[in-house]
């Protein structure tokens, strides 16, 4: 695990907010996160993405300490998770066969059940539409792994 401290001037009069970044958990342990996100007091807490391993039914049954966090970083701040490709791709497994014959990877479709998790934590997923945050403009890009020559959404 890595913190990292960053101080970014705002162009914009009166915008001013302390944010936390989340990223590339995969599903790993995350006690040692709660304590520094709790002492930075963040405004918003940004997860943009690899939180998890795979939000496919295929992985259905499995822990994910990933999708935990959530509950607890929405209890702190506002949270914001976006889905990167270990989210989008599930399997990479299945992305690597259909490449090799010349296919195209089925368009992912968010399980309803991930969907419930996600949003039964008090987090919000942030897809394709932006999201206001105050006066701040919230957007993703989603990976490129399902579209044609791997360019992001």
């Amino acid at each position: 695990m890595k913190l990292t401290r960053y101080q970014l001037p705002s162009r914009h009069e009166g915008v001013a907010f302390r944010a936390a970044v989340v990223a590339d958990l995969h599903d790993r342990p995350y006690d040692k996160i709660l304590p520094l996100l709790e002492a930075a007091r963040p405004d918003l807490i940004l997860i943009p993405g690899d939180l998890t391993e795979a939000l496919t039914p295929a992985a259905a049954g499995r822990p994910r300490p990933g999708l935990s966090l959530l509950r607890h970083c929405a209890a702190i701040a506002p949270t914001f998770y976006a889905l990167g490709n270990h989210e989008i791709g599930g399997c990479h497994g299945a992305i690597r066969r259909a490449k090799r014959a010349g296919t195209q990877p089925s368009p992912f479709i968010l399980d309803e059940g991930y969907a419930s998790e996600i949003r039964d934590s008090g987090a919000t997923l942030v897809r394709a539409e932006p999201i206001r945050w105050g006066n701040i403009t919230l957007a993703s890009l989603e990976s490129g792994l399902l579209n044609p020559g791997w360019i992001p959404d």
